[in-house]
């Protein structure tokens, strides 16, 4: 088997890799993760690439996996609410709503530069959020680093009520996906 390399710093990709009992090692890129609105789907994709493609600044082989995750409503992307009043604002648009979290996922081998990639994309329904919910769950830590202010594997676990598609997606890694596209490589 090929050495895994997670391109990522995300604690949720680490132990969902983990899980599915992965041994692989880390690099966390250093890339600017800019984003164009207009052609969100390309634009994610080449991103997720670009950090796999960045595990070359430290492994000359092996695959590396590479992914990014925005959550969208309204055409809207929300990303890591800057302080409590930005999670404070994202919590309450996406209160009571439907909203899609899309994840880009690219596997390159480092060595040949052969590359598989796609996106995942999960719809996700909010229960109606009164404004004590919001207030209680924005002065802990968990809304700030996370795309739309809510971690569904944490305490915002109570505020969905309903997900359609990969539930590891919302979590922040698309497990059904990277299995796909890892069974499209010949060792």
């Amino acid at each position: 088997m090929v050495q895994l390399i997670l391109s990522s710093q995300s604690p949720r990709r680490h132990t969902l890799l983990s899980q599915l009992g992965y041994h692989f090692e880390t690099h966390v890129p250093d890339i600017s993760e800019h984003l164009d609105p207009l052609d969100l789907e390309p634009s994610l994709l080449a991103l997720a690439r670009l950090k796999a493609l960045d595990a070359r600044k430290k492994f000359s082989s092996g695959l590396s996996i590479g992914c990014d995750t925005v959550v969208l409503i309204d055409g809207q992307v929300l990303g890591k609410p800057r302080d409590a009043k930005a999670a404070r604002a994202m919590l309450r648009q996406l209160s009571g709503r439907t909203h899609q979290v899309k994840s880009a996922l690219a596997l390159v081998k480092l060595d040949n530069g052969q590359s598989k990639s796609d996106l995942e994309t999960t719809d996700v329904t909010f229960r109606t959020l009164s404004d004590k919910d919001i207030e209680t769950y924005i002065v802990g830590p968990e809304p700030y680093d996370k795309a739309g202010a809510y971690a569904a594997q944490g305490q915002g676990t109570v505020f969905i009520a309903c997900v359609s598609g990969c539930l590891n997606n919302v979590i922040g890694f698309p497990v059904a996906l990277f299995l796909r596209l890892l069974s499209q490589f010949k060792d």
